[in-house]
């Protein structure tokens, strides 16, 4: 669908009826006994689908839809638990009339996958800008085939991101709900990219990709992408774009752009991370990395302190023990000189392009032998003020950061314990607290 795009972002922060007139806008399109299904983040994603969720199944309802379901885009992230995807929706938080059933992505079943054809080597070459050059077949879930829905919805929120420059828009379909092939190329395409010039744009070889692959899909998508910002009030919805995928991406990631990130005007010899603890899993704690390389010297230090971490990955553990996480020459010549396939190994994961930054973590004991230089942390642990002070005691050049404004998304700075003050701050560290959000 390439309808007109409706923006509800006038306002600094959008109130819960500017959501509903967008929304309403939106389905005006959908007639009578539609059946419609929502593609929705998972645990992972700090949005507001919890609030934009309710209002779709309000509206569908009045406009007499027949179905509304729900897909969650969880890639090769571990399912969520039925308590999870309550929330996740909005469940109790308001009336849903309209709502059917929220099913889990399973990319490993091939039985619950459809192929909807294949973008050739040439295609893929042409794409990448040369950095790859395969055939992939574009493998979605299989509810996404034509027939089985008359409208689909993708909802979700749109922030830098690692491996496609912003997160949003076509990315919920690949790797949300993709399957193996595709998603695998994707985030190795994203590596061969390199982070540094994918991350923050919006036109990059991943994006793309997916783009040209999404365009496979034949049943009408409307895209409801948001930008927000987490504060200690909530969670503020800044911007809101209905329409096709492509445009809202990109009006979304132009707001992204302004408030997501923070150029620091220099490079820092030790950083100091912390991830919320939805980021349970040393793989995707791994995003602390991604998102602080371009601010840590050559030859600096990337603490990650992480009390909370679960494991390796549920999904990849057994990969990233085998590669475990190296410069991009380093890991391409581990996996080119092994049994396994490019396309089978994406937790074969690059750190930033140089190969001279050290990283260190606080994490499990038994985690550190095996994997140096990624973990997460707790945002509001205390325990990250306490890792601060220490470092402090010993010398490290540290500096305090206030609350980022989005605690799943690792801080674009040195970032440390939120409910630092700066009459704190000026005690520890001679410095006030600056806020910085990302």
């Amino acid at each position: 669908m390439s309808g007109a795009t409706t923006t509800a972002s006038a306002a600094p922060v959008l109130s819960a009826e500017d959501l509903r007139r967008a929304v309403r806008d939106a389905v005006r399109v959908v007639p009578a006994r539609a059946r419609v299904l929502a593609v929705i983040p998972d645990r992972t994603r700090d949005d507001n689908t919890d609030l934009l969720f309710p209002l779709l199944s309000q509206e569908l309802a009045a406009r007499g839809a027949g179905q509304f379901d729900a897909l969650i885009a969880q890639g090769t992230h571990p399912a969520m638990s039925d308590a999870e995807k309550r929330v996740k929706i909005g469940a109790g938080l308001a009336d849903m009339p309209l709502v059917g059933t929220i099913f889990d992505h399973h990319w490993d079943r091939p039985s619950e996958l459809v192929t909807l054809g294949t973008l050739s080597r040439g295609e893929v070459s042409t794409l990448s800008g040369g950095l790859m050059d395969q055939d992939v077949p574009v493998q979605l879930n299989a509810r996404l085939a034509p027939g089985i829905y008359d409208y689909i919805f993708v909802v979700g929120a749109t922030v830098p991101h690692e491996v496609a420059g912003f997160a949003g828009g076509s990315k919920y379909f690949f790797p949300g709900v993709a399957g193996p092939e595709l998603t695998h190329l994707t985030h190795w395409l994203g590596a061969l990219a390199t982070i540094e010039r994918v991350i923050g744009r919006v036109e990059t070889p991943t994006r793309r990709v997916i783009e040209a692959a999404a365009d496979r899909v034949t049943t009408p998508v409307i895209a409801f992408t948001s930008v927000s910002t987490r504060r200690d009030s909530g969670l503020l919805t800044h911007a809101l774009f209905t329409g096709g995928l492509r445009e809202t991406v990109r009006q979304a990631a132009a707001v992204s752009s302004q408030i997501h990130v923070r150029y620091t005007g220099r490079r820092y010899r030790r950083v100091i991370a912390l991830l919320d603890e939805h980021y349970d899993e040393m793989w995707v704690g791994g995003k602390a990395s991604y998102k602080l390389g371009a601010v840590i010297e050559d030859g600096g230090e990337l603490i990650i302190y992480a009390p909370h971490l679960k494991g390796i990955s549920t999904t990849h553990g057994r990969l990233i023990e085998k590669y475990g996480y190296a410069p991009l020459e380093t890991v391409r010549e581990m996996v080119e000189g092994s049994d396994e396939s490019i396309s089978k190994a994406p937790a074969a994961t690059p750190t930033r392009s140089s190969s001279n930054t050290q990283a260190a973590i606080y994490t499990w004991s038994r985690l550190i032998a095996k994997t140096a230089p990624v973990a997460g942390a707790a945002r509001r642990s205390p325990g990250g003020l306490a890792a601060a002070l220490a470092l402090r005691c010993s010398g490290w050049d540290v500096r305090i950061f206030e609350a980022a404004c989005r605690p799943r998304e690792p801080e674009f700075a040195l970032a440390l314990a939120p409910e630092c003050s700066n009459r704190r701050a000026r005690a520890a560290f001679g410095c006030d607290a600056a806020p910085l959000d990302y």
